[in-house]
């Protein structure tokens, strides 16, 4: 995240948006999102990542417009699909793709150590890897 134009612009089939909105006479991001391009033999397919919507910004139709635009970045490139991982306890992250048309192709269970302030603790949770397909094979 230090170097966006280095990680996600020097490649033309990388992209990072920013979504901006005026807050009392200053931009404040509402939200972010990431592709990069991905190589599986002879599939060019796109990654999605790094999605976040501010809080006050979720469930108004934002989330929906960014994801939109990474598959029709993707669908413009000609990739055979879009790819990506979240966690089962994103519930309304989850729901979301659903509705974009992504499918559950995979999921693993990860246990992370935590430390937050004081609190210590081992966290378990499911990763779910969904895809969309943008051509038909």
């Amino acid at each position: 995240m230090q170097d966006i134009p280095g990680n996600y612009l020097s490649r033309p089939d990388d992209c990072f948006w920013v979504a901006e909105a005026e807050v009392d006479g200053r931009a404040q991001i509402m939200g972010m999102v990431a592709v990069v391009a991905k190589q599986s033999g002879e599939e060019r397919h796109g990654e999605l990542f790094r999605m976040i919507i501010s809080p006050s910004c979720r469930r108004v139709g934002l989330g929906f417009r960014m994801a939109q635009t990474v598959i029709d970045f993707c669908k413009e490139r000609g990739f055979s699909r879009v790819v990506l991982e979240t966690s089962s306890t994103q519930t309304a992250a989850v729901a979301l793709y659903k509705k974009l048309g992504f499918s559950h192709i995979l999921s693993h269970t990860e246990t992370q150590y935590l430390a937050v302030h004081i609190t210590e603790g081992l966290s378990s949770f499911d990763f779910i890897h969904q895809h969309r397909r943008l051509v038909s094979m």
